[in-house]
């Protein structure tokens, strides 16, 4: 299993393994301020709506057949990064066995998601321009549950489809040439990952939900016949996968042959009030638009455009204090967490000509002090999150001029903000667990350095970073 799908396996293993349920009945465990009361009440038909944020990690190679006469096409290395808003509609049936719960969901999306990069160097000579886009996509998926009172913690996976475009366009500027094609792709895969869903009131739910889908590869290519020293063709093939974060509210209706319909679990909430500690495991993925480009005194390329995404495990722990009155919880957590983010790309005509440049760019670790905002339903809480946020990044970019090896390394802490939100519920006495998705933006980086005298390379870099976690806590106060 490559990296980039552990994380589905290790979010839905901190959420699932971190309950009781799998060695004991957790309906039987009271919560504080209120009675032990039955778990019944999953089974049946649902139909919801949701919204979420979709990240692509698509790595990608652009070959050129005919590049400057040579035999030997380079292979430039890159990610395509396609990212946007989403939203859609869902629905399912569950079927419950005590406090284990099994379903089948479909659901279909429509996105936002869109990337743009310019590769070979991207001058007045010639230039390759990718566009990447995700217009919709939709998935069939089994689901297996542990219920916690009003809560539902599952894992899921299953088939997944998707509509994905990509248009290439070559540019020759002093020639007058442009080349263009766009290419139409049904893509199937598959698709897995986690969530926790919990009654707000009646026979409504509200859920977090995290998926990672695959859907293959493509390669798309044309020819250039017009060009005047040679015949060339454009080509690029993209990897295809997709980490999916999502809201959602479903309405549940009637369940026959229950003990107990969800609309008669308690939604009143739980004690939040008081000190916590705990820790988590997740998935973090860079979004880093970047430039990359050569200037003597004033530039003479205009950079090729990519997005540098380093992605990698994420872990740490975190601590907090929460003050409650009725259903509004406000709080304030800090974490700090080790990651293993890291991405390289090769640009410039890659490996085959005498003058290319690879650059390197990892995350390995960031904190946060954030202050939290919920509504408590019961043994969940429904919440927003947002503050101050450091990583510890580094930048590495090495340029190969003929038989002149030159390198830079830029080291740097960097501080920003972050935003984002989760559900965190009860399923044992002081104890919690939770899913997460949190943004960050820590700047901009300018990695520079003279490769060639007279000439430097200047690499420019936006440092942005999605984060997917699940957790558990203790709570003292609870």
């Amino acid at each position: 299993m490559s990296e980039s799908a552990k994380i589905a396996c290790f979010v839905g293993c901190a959420l699932l393994a971190s309950t009781p349920g799998f060695s004991a009945d957790i309906a039987s465990q009271p919560f504080t301020k209120a009675a032990p009361m039955q778990v019944q009440g999953w089974t049946g038909f649902y139909a919801g709506a949701n919204a979420g944020y979709g990240i692509g990690r698509n790595p990608s190679t652009a070959s050129f057949p005919g590049f400057f006469g040579n035999p030997i096409p380079p292979v430039e290395s890159f990610i395509q990064a396609p990212n946007g808003a989403l939203g859609g509609f869902q629905a399912g049936y569950d079927v419950q066995f005590g406090a284990m719960v099994l379903g089948i969901e479909g659901d279909w999306q429509w996105s936002t998601q869109k990337t743009n990069s310019c590769v070979f160097v991207c001058d007045a000579e010639v230039a390759v321009n990718a566009t990447q886009r995700l217009r919709s996509f939709g998935t069939l998926r089994g689901r297996l549950g542990i219920a916690s009172g009003s809560s539902l913690l599952y894992a899921t996976g299953g088939l997944a489809v998707a509509h994905v475009e990509n248009d290439l366009r070559l540019n020759r500027s002093l020639m007058g040439l442009t080349d263009a094609a766009s290419f139409r792709h049904s893509r199937v895969g598959w698709t897995a990952g986690a969530g926790i869903e919990t009654v707000i009131g009646g026979n409504w739910t509200a859920k977090v939900e995290y998926l990672y889908a695959d859907f293959g590869k493509t390669t798309d290519g044309f020819d250039a016949p017009d060009d005047p020293f040679a015949p060339i063709r454009v080509q690029v093939t993209s990897e295809l996968h997709e980490h999916i974060v999502r809201a959602g509210i479903n309405y549940r209706f009637n369940s026959p042959g229950t003990a107990t319909s969800l609309s008669a679990l308690r939604v009143a909430p739980d004690n939040w009030a008081g000190a916590y500690i705990g820790g988590n495991l997740g998935y973090g993925i860079g979004h880093n638009p970047s430039r990359l480009g050569t200037e003597i005194g004033f530039p003479i390329f205009t950079p090729e455009a990519i997005t540098l995404s380093p992605a990698g495990i994420t872990g740490g722990a975190q601590a907090g204090h929460n003050w409650q009155t009725g259903h509004l919880v406000i709080g304030v957590e800090g974490d700090f967490q080790g990651a293993n983010q890291k991405d390289a790309v090769c640009l410039q005509a890659c490996k085959v000509q005498f003058d290319y440049v690879t650059a390197q760019q990892s995350l390995s670790w960031f904190g946060t002090v954030r202050g939290r905002i919920g509504y408590a339903a019961g043994p969940a809480l429904l919440y927003a999150t947002g503050g101050y946020a450091v990583a510890g990044i580094k930048t590495d970019v090495q340029k190969l001029d003929g038989a002149m090896t030159t390198a830079a390394s830029l080291n740097e802490i960097r501080s920003g903000w972050v935003l984002g939100g989760g559900i965190e519920t009860m399923f044992a006495p002081n104890w919690s667990t939770k899913l997460e998705y949190i943004y960050a933006d820590y700047g901009s980086v300018s990695n520079s350095f003279v490769s060639a005298a007279p000439f430097s390379t200047i690499l420019n870099s936006e440092l942005h970073n999605h984060v997917v976690r699940a957790g558990v806590n203790y709570h003292f106060g609870g």
